[in-house]
């Protein structure tokens, strides 16, 4: 599964301004609209809602606008070439990352798909932040280590 590891070269710049603009053109749900169509999403995913909400909340404190250093956007923090590939693989529609609603089925999707490839929920949340194949071939860097872990313990309030 393609995803991105934080800080690999990505082309940036002129794609992030576009990503913002695109974002502020588009409604901005509040927080609480946010965790209910995460809640909803994962449900129909069969993904532990809680996983999905504390991987968004982690990745863009719910912020739709969020846009990362490295071209990421969107609630669930999702790279264009992630959200390609789960449109045509996973999801099997076109999935547009700039609303709010397939976005979060972008990062929901991604999920669900990891935690059956992964050995362990843990794994799959690395998976989420460095990239599965990179966690099986390296390991988990430390700053995918501090993910995993920031994610695990703000479960428990959601």
């Amino acid at each position: 599964i393609p995803h991105r590891v934080h800080g690999a070269a990505t082309p940036v710049g002129s794609g992030i301004a576009r990503a913002r603009r695109l974002l502020a053109h588009h409604a901005e749900p509040s927080r609480t609209e946010v965790a209910s169509m995460i809640r909803a999403v994962a449900a129909r995913w069969h993904l532990d809602p809680k996983l999905a909400l504390a991987v968004s909340w982690q990745e863009s404190g719910f912020n739709m606008r969020e846009v990362s250093p490295v071209g990421a956007i969107g609630t669930m923090q999702v790279m264009p070439y992630t959200g390609a590939y789960l449109s045509d693989q996973v999801v099997h529609r076109r999935l547009d990352l700039f609303e709010a609603r397939d976005n979060i089925t972008a990062g929901v999707a991604l999920l669900s798909v990891l935690t059956h490839e992964a050995k362990s929920e843990r794994q799959a949340v690395a998976g989420y932040y460095q990239g599965l194949q990179s966690v099986r071939d390296h390991g988990m860097y430390r700053s995918t280590k501090q993910y995993v872990a920031n994610v695990m313990a703000l479960r428990a309030p959601f």
